[in-house]
């Protein structure tokens, strides 16, 4: 990836994991990074003191906060003068048997998985347009594609979010924007996934009387 000097990405959950990663690579590669997390990292004061303000930005945001994400996105716009890309990174895991999860998980994967990303997105399209081009990529999930035991919810957002890049796509396509949903990635969130939906399979299969345990393949 080749870039021409001060372009400007912004990332959501550029603090930790892979959000980190693309992060790093971006600066590498010339590239100015504005990201926002919940809160700082190791990484986010790696980056504070190597790279400096006038190529790296970090905001404590909270991503169902669309006032907040507002404030970021102007920010932003200030700083920089305009956005070049975005990578809508922010995702949290809540894993496990679909019957054990509790109401308010399922909010918050909804909120922060699918509702946060396109609301950022809604946000920083007309600086896209004025800039007269530009790339969204939406970090998604092979289980948008393929589904898995435990990841019912995360799965619904992915693909809910896969829906929306492909209609963005159309959209703004043809006015020189690329948009894109990669899907498969190792990473620790992956790793955590496989730890929680086996610990709550057992939960559930001690819990429930033998003629109607969950079977899981």
């Amino acid at each position: 990836m080749t870039t021409m000097p001060h372009q400007v990405v912004m990332i959501s959950g550029g603090s930790r994991g892979l959000g980190a990663g693309i992060a790093r690579l971006c600066w590498e590669e010339g590239w100015s990074v504005a990201t926002f997390s919940r809160s700082p990292s190791p990484f986010i004061e790696e980056a504070q003191q190597s790279i400096g303000q006038d190529r790296f930005y970090w905001a404590p945001v909270n991503g169902r906060d669309v006032a907040a994400l507002q404030r970021f996105v102007t920010a932003v716009d200030e700083r920089f003068g305009g956005i070049d890309a975005l990578i809508n990174n922010a995702a949290i895991g809540r894993f496990g048997t679909f019957p054990l999860m509790r109401l308010a998980e399922i909010d918050d994967s909804i909120a922060v998985n699918l509702q946060s990303n396109i609301v950022l997105t809604r946000l920083v399209a007309p600086s896209l347009v004025a800039r007269g081009g530009g790339a969204i990529v939406n970090i998604s999930s092979v289980n948008a594609l393929r589904g898995n035991s435990g990841v019912a919810v995360y799965s619904a957002t992915k693909a809910g979010l896969d829906g929306f890049t492909r209609g963005l796509a159309r959209e703004l396509g043809p006015k020189r924007r690329d948009i894109s949903s990669p899907t498969w990635w190792r990473t620790s969130m992956r790793r955590r996934c496989a730890v929680s939906c086996e610990v709550r399979r057992s939960a559930a299969w001690a819990r429930s009387p033998k003629s109607r345990r969950p079977c899981y393949s």
